[in-house]
C-alpha cells in the first residue's frame, strides 16, 4: 500500500476517529466560547447538527493540506451535504498530484451530540494488514458512543466503538472479516492556535483507538494502534491534527493536517 492510500486512511479518522501523543503543554484554561447545547427554540430539529466544534450547515466547506510520510502534499475539501433533521453527510476530497479520492460519510445528529455512523472506509483499514486481499463494503453492525458530545469540556472523556462486517477475497478464497472500531476520546484544555487559515482559541482532544479484526476461522490480524491530537475552534470546525498509527511489525506512520481555508454561515 502506498504512503498516498495511507494518508487517505489516517486523514479520515482526524475527522473525530483518530489520535495522536503530544509534549507537555500548560495546564487547562476555560474556552472563549462555551461548548453548550444547541438552542432549539422556534427553529426545528435541524439545529441539533449545528455542533459547535462542527458547525453542519449546508455546503460548508473546509480545505486542509496534508503531509504524509515521504513529505507529499495532498489536498482534502471537507464539504457537508443532505443537512437532514436526524443527520448529514460529509463528503471528502483527496487530491494528489493529477490523483483523486473521495469518500463520503453518514454522521447522526442528537441532543446528546454527533455520531459518525458509516465505518471510516471500511475493508481499507484491512489493506494495511492484507495488501494483496480485495474488499467489498462494509456493514456496520453495532455503533455505541458518541464521535462528539454535544457539551464539551475540559477533563470530559467519552467512547465510541463499532462493529462491522466486511467480506474479502484472500488468496482466492471468500470470506468474511469482523472488525470492531474503539476509540477513547479526552478533551485536554482550550489553548491558543495557529494555522494558515486563523489564529484563535482551540478545544485540543486527543484520541486513542484501536482496531481488531478477526477472520472467519477466529484467527486474528495484527492490531492497529491509532493516536491523534486534534485542535478544534468554535464555530469553525478542525483546524489542525497530528496522527500516528502503529502496527507490529511496521514503521510507525506520521500524518499532519491543516486548515488553510473554510466556509461556514455560523
Amino acid at each position: 500500500m502506498n504512503a498516498y492510500k495511507s494518508t487517505l486512511l489516517i486523514t479520515l479518522l482526524a475527522l473525530g476517529l483518530a489520535a495522536c501523543a503530544l509534549a507537555a503543554t500548560p495546564t487547562a484554561a476555560p474556552l472563549a466560547t462555551p461548548l453548550a447545547t444547541p438552542d432549539l427554540t422556534g427553529a426545528g430539529e435541524t439545529l441539533v447538527c449545528l455542533h459547535p466544534l462542527l458547525p453542519a450547515d449546508v455546503a460548508a466547506t473546509w480545505e486542509y493540506v496534508l503531509t504524509d510520510p515521504a513529505q507529499q502534499v495532498i489536498t482534502l475539501t471537507n464539504t457537508i451535504e443532505d443537512v437532514q433533521p436526524a443527520g448529514f453527510s460529509l463528503q471528502s476530497m483527496y487530491q494528489i498530484a493529477e490523483t483523486s479520492f473521495s469518500n463520503t460519510s453518514a454522521w447522526k445528529c442528537a441532543p446528546e451530540g454527533l455520531t459518525a455512523e458509516t465505518p471510516i472506509l471500511g475493508g481499507q483499514w484491512l489493506t494495511l494488514l492484507l495488501p494483496n486481499a480485495t474488499f467489498g463494503a462494509s456493514e456496520l453492525v453495532t455503533n455505541d458512543g458518541v464521535t462528539l458530545p454535544a457539551v464539551i469540556n475540559p477533563g470530559d472523556t467519552w467512547t465510541q466503538t463499532l462493529t462491522t462486517r466486511t467480506p474479502a477475497n484472500i488468496n482466492g478464497q471468500s470470506e468474511t472479516l469482523q472488525t470492531t472500531y474503539t476509540f477513547t476520546f479526552t478533551a485536554r484544555r482550550s489553548e491558543a492556535l495557529r494555522v494558515r487559515a486563523l489564529s484563535e482559541t482551540a478545544m485540543l482532544i486527543e484520541v486513542t483507538g484501536r482496531i481488531t479484526a478477526t477472520r472467519q476461522d477466529g484467527s486474528s490480524l495484527p492490531d492497529i494502534e491509532l493516536s491523534s491530537a486534534q485542535w478544534y475552534v468554535p464555530a469553525v470546525g478542525l483546524a489542525k491534527s497530528v496522527s500516528i498509527i502503529k502496527i507490529a511489525g511496521q514503521p510507525n506512520r506520521v500524518e499532519m493536517q491543516e486548515l488553510v481555508s473554510f466556509i461556514t454561515t455560523r
